[in-house]
């Protein structure tokens, strides 16, 4: 009878901790978005500051490096420099290219003006861009964009614990804490995607081309679900705790590459992947980039700072008097008469994820 009681008293103590640890969990969730909530709102309304953001893939055959500096002041207000670092260790070979670009709203007009330098130059290529020429390209934006602009940025904090998988706060000092986040949500949105094509500067054809190549994807059943499909995405952010202010932001990017990768090799036919016909050759093909994208590392670190003492440099008079449009493309994916580059048609015929997606196999 006696050890009877003492089984029913532990069992209550384990119970009773077991519903602690529960409250515990939920309240430290609870506490690390309203954190996160509280530090997005005062980043976002930031009248400027200064930015990094650092872009890597490291694979077997290539190493590719994207950097941007510069700073930033609201709504859309821009001026720094990319830099882009490409090695191909398989043909032993290096490419780079500097960017320095202003951005600025004038009226309801959005102009980003840019000019790029490259090793090696490519004056000689059939681009059209030509080194240490100033190019401005312009979009026309909605009389109310800044407005609902605002209010977008404002529903976007809101909805920040939206599709959270897993919330937790660590490492934290007198000066910084950091959040590691867990999203679980789809890579296209839609609504997102809609919106940004509403406000684009596309011509009636251009629109046209764009709701074809777009339908072109809704007709395949398996590669729509691919891009919509719920993936993992986790985040590391630091927060500086006197200002209340995200500092930084890490992404290791590499775990929704490859299984994004692998979902849409998976229903590609060894047929259409093959480069001869050979069914045996397109699941070595297969294997071959399933195992590049194993080996490969893609990562993204995003750093802020400067808040509201860094203001954005305007754009230089000189530049805007010698800049010139860049060179127009006709068509989405169609090339000028310099161009080389693959029409909507004959890209989509040569891209076998938009054509056997439908297959079982």
């Amino acid at each position: 009878m006696k050890s009877k009681s003492i089984f029913t008293l532990l069992c209550s103590i384990i119970f009773t901790l077991c519903l602690c640890s529960v409250a515990f969990a939920n309240n430290a969730k609870t506490e690390a978005i309203e954190f996160l909530k509280q530090a997005t709102q005062n980043t976002v309304n930031t009248q400027n500051a200064a930015y990094s953001i650092d872009l890597s893939m490291t694979g077997p055959l290539a190493d590719c490096n994207i950097k941007l500096n510069g700073n930033y002041a609201y709504p859309v207000f821009t001026n720094g420099d990319m830099s882009l670092l490409l090695n191909l260790w398989i043909v032993d070979t290096s490419f780079k290219a500097n960017t320095q670009y202003y951005t600025e709203l004038d009226g309801n007009v959005y102009k980003q003006y840019f000019k790029t330098q490259t090793e090696p130059k490519l004056d000689n290529d059939n681009s059209g861009i030509k080194s240490d020429q100033w190019y401005v390209q312009s979009i026309k934006i909605p009389e109310d964009f800044i407005q609902n602009y605002k209010k977008e940025m404002n529903n976007n904090v809101d909805g920040i614990d939206k599709d959270i998988k897993n919330i937790f706060m660590y490492d934290a000092n007198k000066n910084t804490t950091k959040i590691y986040v867990t999203y679980n949500k789809a890579l296209l949105d839609e609504d997102k995607l809609n919106q940004a094509l509403s406000i684009s500067d596309l011509n009636s054809k251009e629109m046209q081309e764009v709701n074809e190549f777009y339908q072109k994807i809704n007709e395949n059943k398996q590669l729509k679900e691919a891009l919509t499909k719920q993936r993992e995405l986790s985040y590391e952010i630091t927060i500086d705790k006197k200002n209340m202010r995200i500092t930084s932001v890490n992404a290791d990017l590499s775990p929704v590459i490859y299984e994004l990768g692998t979902d849409i090799l998976n229903n590609i036919s060894d047929e259409k992947l093959s480069v001869n016909g050979s069914p045996i050759n397109g699941a070595t093909v297969r294997n071959i980039i399933k195992n590049y994208l194993e080996r490969s590392k893609f990562n993204m670190t995003i750093q802020l700072s400067k808040f509201n003492t860094s203001p954005v440099e305007t754009v230089p008079q000189e530049v805007k008097d010698s800049a010139i449009a860049p060179p127009k493309i006709e068509k989405i994916g169609e090339a000028t008469d310099t161009t080389d580059i693959l029409t909507v048609d004959t890209a989509t015929d040569s891209l076998p994820t938009l054509e056997v997606l439908d297959n079982d196999n």
